[in-house]
């Protein structure tokens, strides 16, 4: 897309200035212009972003954040490396359908500049995606906590150095380079026809190590080499890249 359409596609969204700015170079007298041009009027608000830990203060809102989250990481392209405002401006509106339907409160929903914040929170590493061991279902934690709760059935995890869930458990004892060499070992078995479980057996891989490879063939090169220098650790990098939502499409591979 380019920058016109991006600035126009923004503004319409209502996004407030300072986030307009950071992703089309526009000036704020700019951006006043567009929302002249377009007519639209400012819904966004003032002053500093809100920070993470202030947008997910209550379950409802760890709630609505997972739900926009589930749409956004569909969609994004490379949410690792960047804010992808096009999938968060698609995913806040699919976000909104859902609202509707479930008839959520109003006064809970995330604004479009919280969900891009979510979006940038999650890029940044201080935000993941977990999911519950007692009810199964993926939910929004800050790393910054020492506690996390399911939102929906309450059930705590807390993070000691007694305690050990699936969550926590390692992943991947391998290094993220030695992940990215076997991605390409994968590549080529798969082009000589093995299947997923025949390339597992061969190359000595678990399943989520498997799916990370999967993941990391999608990118550029340039692109997977900054990826495994944000996460220098398998166990970092395959929780980065693989949900827990998507280990069961494999046992039917």
């Amino acid at each position: 897309m380019d920058n016109a359409a991006l600035i126009d596609m923004m503004v319409k969204a209502g996004f407030r200035c300072t986030i307009i700015t950071l992703h089309t170079e526009l000036t704020a007298k700019q951006v006043t212009s567009a929302r002249k041009r377009l007519n639209v009027v400012s819904r966004g608000g003032s002053g500093p972003l809100p920070l993470g830990s202030r947008i997910l203060a209550s379950k409802a809102r760890v709630i609505e954040a997972a739900l926009f989250m589930g749409a956004y990481l569909r969609g994004a392209r490379k949410p690792l490396l960047g804010v992808d405002v096009e999938a968060v401006i698609a995913a806040h509106q699919s976000y909104l359908g859902y609202r509707e339907a479930l008839n959520f409160t109003p006064t809970e929903c995330l604004s479009i500049d919280e969900a891009w914040v979510v979006a940038r929170e999650y890029r940044s590493k201080d935000l993941v995606m977990r999911a519950c061991r007692c009810c199964q279902l993926t939910y929004v934690a800050l790393t910054s906590t020492n506690k996390s709760t399911c939102p929906y059935c309450s059930q705590s995890v807390v993070k000691d150095r007694f305690h050990c869930d699936v969550n926590d458990a390692a992943m991947s004892d391998r290094p993220a380079e030695e992940l990215l060499a076997l991605a390409l070992n994968i590549q080529q078995l798969t082009n000589w026809g093995y299947s997923s479980h025949e390339i597992m057996k061969q190359l000595g891989l678990n399943q989520p190590e498997y799916l990370t490879a999967l993941e990391l063939l999608d990118y550029k090169d340039v692109e997977r080499r900054e990826i495994v220098a944000l996460y220098p650790a398998g166990d970092q990098l395959v929780r980065a890249l693989v949900s827990q939502e998507s280990m069961p499409l494999l046992r039917s591979a």
